[in-house]
This record gives structure tokens, sequence and C-alpha cells, in this order.
């Protein structure tokens, strides 16, 4: 089911500002925490071992990142079974994009070592507003396009490759 991230009210984010920051730098996704609590618990649900295997990523955020460094047994995960994550972006002209996460992105294999995974997903940062930072999980299938001078704040635009 769809979970929604409101804008912010947070003094720490410019009014004029969105909810989300595309970063092609972020080797992950970050959401507010809420948002991040809504969709373990979804995925918990939908995929019968996903507890097990999400637990050591959804700790506090020293502790989340060590895991980043560790992984988990990639033997362990059968992609087939884990969904497609689909973020839905609204622009500020009205016009919505929906774009889709397979989990042979927000799961990195073989990574940070052969034979280990690690889950690119994590709740907000520590001392950051509550907006979620969108990276390479989602970004790396798709052109993406940064138009700064279009409007004051710039405009992003998704394509999908071509199939060749």
């Amino acid at each position: 089911s769809q979970i929604e991230v409101p804008p912010s009210d947070s003094p720490q984010i410019n009014h004029d500002s969105s909810n989300a920051i595309v970063d092609t730098g972020a080797t992950l996704i970050s959401l507010p925490m809420e948002a991040f609590r809504q969709l373990i618990d979804q995925l918990s649900q939908a995929v019968p071992n996903a507890s097990e295997l999400l637990a050591p990523f959804c700790g506090d955020f020293n502790s989340e990142i060590a895991e980043q460094e560790q992984g988990i047994d990639s033997q362990q995960l059968d992609l087939a079974v884990w969904p497609n994550i689909e973020f839905h972006f609204r622009a500020a002209d009205g016009s919505s994009a929906c774009l889709s996460c397979p989990a042979n992105h927000y799961w990195q294999l073989n990574s940070p070592a052969h034979g280990k995974a690690v889950f690119k997903l994590m709740g907000q940062l520590p001392d950051w507003p509550p907006q979620s930072i969108i990276g390479l999980p989602l970004l790396s299938a798709y052109y993406v396009v940064f138009e700064r001078d279009e409007t004051a704040n710039g405009v992003v635009r998704f394509a999908k490759p071509r199939n060749r």
C-alpha cells in the first residue's frame, strides 16, 4: 500500500524546497523515519524472512552504517520474492512521475564482499530534517537530467533507457 511522505514543516527546510533531494552521489535511499518504518513493515508482511534479513539494517544510525560495512549472507536472499518499490513524485505544477526500484537495486549483492548483501534503504539521517534523499538504488535504472535554468529551483527529469 502507499506510504505518504507529507511536505515537511521543518524550519531546517527552505519553504520553497522539496521534501526530497535527488542525489546521484548517494549510494542509498534515506527516508523520513515514519515512512521508513512503514516500508519495513510492508516488506516484512510481503516477504517471508524479511524481518530477519532487514533487522540488521533497522537499528540506530551507527549500527546501520556498521551493517552496511558487514552485510548479510546473500544466500539467504531470494530476490524474486521481494517486490519492486514504487516512488511517486509530485511536481510543483501538479504533474507526477512514478519510478520503480527493483529488489536487485535496493539489495546490493557482493557488497561489501563476495557472497554478502546490503540493504540500500535507511531511515532518516541524524540531525537531518524529515527529507528523503533519493540515491542510486532508484536512479540507476533511469536517465536523470537536471535542468537548473528552467525554474528558480531547477527541474529533474527521468527517462527509462530505450531497449536496444
